[in-house]
């Protein structure tokens, strides 16, 4: 086919299916969104669990007079030196999920799939994908230029040519995307392990430092 008529065929074929078309976006486009939220969620869940841990130093007051000279500040760290603090011993692995995130909240889906593959190596963990080519896309009865058709069959595997809503369907169709979640989970128990009740006590913490800092109105 020369380039007019692909392009020719190409517009008849997405008028005819336009709102299939746009489905595959939409849904592919909720799914990096909801993933991306899911990764972000543990590097915001590491910043207020080191805010936590800060405040675990704030004295308890026996009366309003002890409450006000005690000062209700939170130190500012780099995330790294957060998951350092908070993580200990197991601050290096809790550091490779949090590249593994910082990949997929990007939509870096080849970068992510990299760094699963090595935390998977280092810390015998399952990661439960599969490697094979993915179908995309297969157009029938395609009509050539010299009177002939047939069908169109695309599929794909990983790769720095794919477009980013083609790797991330790769990633989501080989399973890469429910590995990421599980590892994502590795963290999310340490920190609820650390800190359980982890809402109640950063809102605790919002009443206190109001309380601490509040204007009196009346």
């Amino acid at each position: 086919m020369t380039g007019n008529f692909l392009l020719i065929a190409l517009l008849a074929i997405m008028s005819k299916d336009a709102q299939a078309l746009q489905e595959f976006f939409d849904i592919n486009m909720d799914k990096m969104t909801q993933l991306m939220q899911e990764a972000r969620a543990v590097e915001f869940k590491i910043r207020i669990a080191a805010e936590l841990a800060a405040s675990i130093s704030f004295r308890a007051a026996k009366n309003w007079e002890e409450f006000n000279k005690d000062p209700r500040r939170i130190p500012r760290k780099k995330l790294d030196k957060n998951i350092q603090d908070l993580f200990k011993s197991d601050w290096k692995k809790i550091h490779a999920i949090k590249q593994v995130a910082d990949a997929a909240a990007h939509a870096d889906y080849r970068q992510a799939r990299n760094r699963l593959e090595s935390f998977a190596t280092k810390y015998n963990f399952d990661l439960q994908v599969d490697k094979s080519d993915v179908g995309v896309l297969l157009v029938k009865n395609v009509l050539f230029e010299d009177g002939t058709s047939s069908d169109i069959h695309y599929s794909l595997n990983t790769s720095d040519e794919n477009t980013i809503l083609e790797e991330f369907y790769v990633f989501s169709q080989q399973k890469w995307d429910q590995a990421l979640i599980n590892v994502l989970k590795i963290a999310e128990d340490e920190l609820n392990a650390k800190f359980p009740w982890m809402g109640k006590k950063a809102a605790a913490l919002v009443f206190s430092r109001g309380l601490k800092y509040g204007k009196r109105i009346g």
